[in-house]
């Protein structure tokens, strides 16, 4: 039986978790010991430190990791840029040296923030150019991996809004939910368009490409570009929920304090062709996204969130 190793325990890191369980021998590592997983051997590890990365991933000795662990806060990368770099750029660099060590598979979730947003639908192949400290970040942790160059393998997988049926940290589609189900009114923003992901999806398709022994860059990610703000509308159709508390806005109201790309969509044919299956569109993402949602246990609670 393969091992394998998920380094972060968040909304992405639970779903791989939950996919590569049962049929592998899973271990689950993160900075924060409430974040343990049911079918994993859990490990605590700051992956800012060198030493702390080794000693977890020689002695655990997987065939693959997945590294998911990010501070991913974009506004927070902004004000603390030092260590955005650090955690999103150079502990990376730990984990790939790790790996090189061990002659381990590494999957690294990347972002589609490297991009400035002024075309969408970005090839892999296309020049990053990011505008904010956590895009920078990201980019960073993108060279650290491929400087593994030829002689390891490795995958690089890059996302874009990120959403799924996950209490334990907010996100953009948890946070809209509980929002309006309470009869709150948002504001969500309307010019700047991404490819929302289903965490489900991304999880199944990077563990398949591990599977299939895939190396480079993929664009993983759902296959239909959309606004923050329709994407929010059509959560609430698929939820049941009162779109009309839902308002549309714009990136210059919310004066946010790190600048967004307007169009950081992804073409996701590359991945597709490798797969030889769809990634979820919107609706397809959200109508799974409510059958796993309804399934979790009612006095699940979830903290405030970091960001929405």
């Amino acid at each position: 039986m393969d091992k394998v190793l998920v380094i972060g325990a968040g909304l992405l890191g639970s779903c791989i978790i939950g996919k590569l369980a049962g049929g592998c021998e899973v271990h689950g590592a993160d900075v924060d010991t409430s974040l343990g997983e049911p079918g994993c051997e859990f490990h605590t590890v700051d992956i800012t430190s060198r030493r702390a990365v080794s000693d977890l991933v020689t002695s655990v000795r997987p065939a693959a990791v997945f590294h998911t662990a990010a501070l991913t806060n974009v506004d927070r990368c902004e004000r603390d840029k030092t260590m955005a770099l650090r955690v999103n750029g150079t502990a990376t660099g730990h984990i790939a040296l790790a790996c090189a060590k061990v002659d381990a598979y590494l999957c690294f979730i990347s972002t589609d923030y490297i991009f400035d947003g002024k075309k969408g639908m970005y090839r892999e192949d296309d020049p990053p150019r990011p505008l904010s400290a956590y895009g920078e970040s990201k980019l960073l942790g993108e060279t650290e991996v491929r400087c593994l160059g030829d002689r390891w393998k490795w995958v690089i997988a890059r996302s874009s809004i990120l959403y799924g049926a996950f209490r334990k940290r907010y996100n953009f589609a948890s946070w809209i939910i509980d929002e309006v189900r309470n009869g709150r009114p948002i504001r969500v923003v309307a010019d700047q368009r991404g490819s929302p992901t289903l965490a489900e999806d991304l999880s199944g398709a990077v563990a398949e490409l591990w599977r299939r022994g895939a190396t480079g860059i993929y664009n993983v990610a759902g296959r239909e570009p959309a606004s923050r703000y329709d994407f929010a509308v059509r959560l609430c159709e698929v939820f049941g929920l009162d779109r009309s508390l839902v308002t549309p806005v714009r990136t210059g109201e919310l004066r946010q304090r790190a600048q967004r790309p307007e169009d950081s969509s992804l073409d996701v044919s590359k991945v597709e062709r490798a797969l030889g299956r769809r990634m979820l569109d919107v609706r397809g993402g959200l109508e799974r996204m409510r059958e796993l949602w309804e399934r979790l246990p009612p006095q699940e609670a979830a903290p405030a969130p970091e960001e929405a």
